[in-house]
This record gives structure tokens, sequence and C-alpha cells, in this order.
């Protein structure tokens, strides 16, 4: 499928990250831990974690990045290469929360998903080609508001200030009990 720009969609304001949790890759609690079955630590290439992490505490599944990587271990939550299978996150969670997987999707998917209390959880590529993960948070008009696991400040952003384009999207919400 190809990319979405990374501004679009209805135009509304929205914040779902309150009380707001922001968690680093780089944060010392966690930093040197290595991701899934790869050799690689979680400051290097836990976009993904640190920023699924974030998504399961919003919908009420308090898991920090450390406590979360273990359990998406516990659960062969990870491929060979270290990424994430996405379809872990229901046992890693303890059946609190699943991910949806879409491999088409557009603004009104994302939009929706927001007022669903879903909250998404988009991929771009960083300056280099490298995938990167954010978490969105919030709408104001029609620009996307994201938590970047690295971004240091730990405030929304546009995300448009980080990229022209969204690659990816998968979304997170809880599991009804």
């Amino acid at each position: 499928m190809p990319p979405i720009p990374a501004t679009g969609g209805e135009s509304f304001t929205l914040r779902v990250d309150r009380p707001p949790t922001h968690f680093l890759q780089t944060d010392p609690r966690w930093a040197n831990e290595t991701v899934g079955g790869s050799e690689e630590a979680v400051a290097s290439v836990g976009c993904t974690l640190c920023s699924l992490a974030m998504a399961l505490n919003r919908v009420g599944v308090e898991l920090d990045p450390a406590t979360l990587n273990s359990a998406l271990k516990a659960h062969h939550g990870y491929n060979e290469r270290g990424w994430l299978l996405w379809s872990a996150v229901t046992p890693a969670s303890g059946n609190r929360a699943r991910a949806h997987y879409y491999s088409r999707f557009d603004h009104g998917t994302i939009d929706q998903a927001m007022r669903d209390r879903c909250l998404p959880v988009v991929k771009f590529f960083l300056p280099g080609g490298v995938s990167h993960w954010v978490v969105v948070v919030g709408k104001s008009g029609t620009d996307y508001l994201v938590r970047d696991p690295l971004d240091e400040a730990g405030v929304p952003v546009a995300l448009s200030k980080l990229t022209a384009e969204i690659h990816g999207l998968r979304c997170v919400e809880r599991q009804q009990q």
C-alpha cells in the first residue's frame, strides 16, 4: 500500500493522552535490554516497544517497556530479527488489550480509531531510511499529535514536523472483558 500524507482527514481537536505517559528508548531502566530474538538494544531499536507501551498505558494496561519486553519474549512476541509480532500483544498484556493490524488505511481509519478510543501507532521513515514508530495521542485540525520515544522533551508534537508520510498503522485498544 502506498503511504498517506502525515496530515489530513477530518479537521477536529482531540487529546487522548490524559494522563500522559511518555517512555524514552534511551531510559537507563531498559535502554540496554535486547529486543526479542535480536542482540539489538532498546536504545537503538526500541521505538515500537516504547510506543506500544505508551499506547497500552493509555488504554489502562500499565506496563513499562522493560516489563512489556519480557512479556513479549515470554509469549513469542518477536520474530528472529527482533520485529514485534502484533498478534502477541493480547497474550503479553494478559488478555487486557489487543492490536489491530491494517494492511490498508487512510486518514478516516486513524480518525475513527481515535474516536473509538483505540490508540494509533504509526510508522514512518527517518532520514536514511530507518523505520520509526510513534503513538498518536491527539489531533489538532488535520495535524496528528504524537509522542516520540526518541524525543526527550516528552511532549506531543505534530507528526508533520517529523515526516511527510505515514507508512504503517496499528491500533491498540482495551480488550472487552
